[in-house]
C-alpha cells in the first residue's frame, strides 16, 4: 500500500528537511504539508520569516493545506481529501521564547490543535510525535529515554503533555505511534533568534558573542541529520510504540561552539557572561536506541554543519 504522509509545520525550519526526503522516496503527490506561516505573535520580525518561507518553499514543491491545526473545518477537509496513513506532527515553536511570552497562545497549538489533528487520524496507521529534549529538564550526564522526565519551564512542561496525549490516543483507537526528542537542532533555513544564529551574526559584524556559561553544554544537532531520521521511523515498524532521542549523540560547551564559529568566520570576539537561569543544563542524549532499531546515523559534528550553516548564511 502507498505511504500518504501529512507532515504538520512541513513549511517550517525542520519540516522543509523532512518533506524534501519524504517526496523524494515517496513522490510530492503522497506528501501534504499543512502549515498557518504563523508570525510567533511577531516576535520573529515577518521580514524574516517572508524570506525563510520564500527560501523553503523552493525546496519542499509538494502541495500545502494552508491552515492552523485548530481549525477544525479545514484540518478536516485536508484529512478527508489527502487520507493520509502516516502524521508527521512538527507544527510548534522555533523558541522557547515565543512559549514563555504567551504559555496561553503556546498551549492553543501545542495541546489543542495537537488534539485536534488526533481527533481526525480515526485511519491513519502511524502518528511520529516530535517532542523535545526539554522534556529531561536538568542533565548532567548522556540521557536515556527511561530516565525521569523533570521538565523546566513552560515549553518542556507542553511537550511533555503532548507526549502523553499521544499515547493515551494511540491506547484508546489501538494505533501505532513514535515519539522523537531532538536536540539543539542547527541548519540552514533556520530563524535568527537561537544560540547558533546568533553567534553567527555576531562574529560576521566582527561584535561580541555572548556565551551564557561557557562550560554549558548543548548536543548539537545539524537539521539534515535530524530529517533523515525523522523520515527512517515510517519505514520500519521497529519504531511503533517507543521513544527515542534523536540528536548528534554527543555534546560540546558553549564556548566551543563560539570559538568554532570565530575561527570559520574570521572575526568576532567571546565574551563570557553567567549561564541563564531561565534554561536548563543539559549534556548529551543517548541515541543507542535510534541507532539500533531506526539504524541512525548523525555523522555532521559542528565543525562540518557550522561550516555549511555559514556559507548559506553569506
Amino acid at each position: 500500500m502507498t505511504k500518504k504522509i501529512l507532515v504538520t509545520g512541513g513549511d517550517g525550519f525542520i519540516g522543509t528537511y523532512v518533506v524534501k526526503l519524504l517526496s523524494e522516496k515517496y513522490g510530492s503527490d503522497n506528501i501534504l504539508s499543512m502549515d498557518n506561516h504563523t508570525t510567533y505573535l511577531d516576535l520573529i520580525p515577518r521580514e524574516e520569516l517572508t524570506f525563510l518561507l520564500t527560501e523553503r518553499q523552493k525546496i519542499v514543491g509538494v502541495p500545502l493545506a494552508y491552515c492552523d491545526i485548530n481549525d477544525k473545518k479545514l484540518v478536516k477537509r485536508a484529512f478527508d481529501m489527502f487520507k493520509p496513513t502516516h502524521v508527521i506532527h512538527l507544527a510548534a515553536f522555533p523558541r522557547a521564547k515565543v512559549v514563555d511570552k504567551s504559555p496561553s497562545y503556546a498551549s492553543e497549538t501545542l495541546v489543542s490543535g495537537l488534539l485536534n489533528i488526533l481527533e481526525n487520524c480515526s485511519t491513519v496507521e502511524h502518528f511520529v510525535y516530535i517532542s523535545s529534549s526539554m522534556v529531561y529538564g536538568d542533565f548532567n550526564h548522556p540521557i536515556s529515554e527511561n530516565e525521569l522526565c523533570n521538565p523546566k519551564g513552560t515549553y518542556g512542561i507542553l511537550k511533555l503533555a503532548g507526549e502523553q496525549l499521544v499515547k493515551d490516543w494511540a491506547s484508546r483507537m489501538d494505533k501505532n505511534y513514535t515519539i522523537l526528542r531532538p536536540s539543539a537542532v542547527y541548519g540552514q533555513l533556520d530563524v535568527k533568534d537561537r544560540v547558533v544564529s546568533k553567534f553567527f551574526e555576531a562574529a560576521m559584524k566582527d561584535e561580541a558573542l555572548n556565551v551564557h556559561g561557557a562550560e554549558q553544554l548543548l548536543d548539537f544537532t545539524y537539521v539534515e541529520d535530524l530529517a533523515a531520521g525523522i523520515c527512517s521511523t515510517i519505514e520500519t515498524h521497529k519504531s511503533f510504540g517507543h521513544t527515542f532521542n534523536m540528536s548528534r549523540g554527543s555534546s560540546r560547551t558553549l564556548l566551543d561552539a563560539a570559538e568554532c564559529i570565530t575561527k570559520i568566520v574570521g572575526a568576532g570576539r567571546i565574551n563570557i557572561q553567567s549561564k541563564h537561569p531561565m534554561y536548563p543544563s543539559r549534556d548529551s542524549l543517548d541515541c543507542s536506541k535510534a541507532y539500533e532499531l531506526l539504524d541512525f546515523t548523525p555523522t555532521t559534528e559542528i565543525e562540518v554543519g557550522f561550516l555549511k550553516y555559514y556559507d548559506w548564511l553569506k
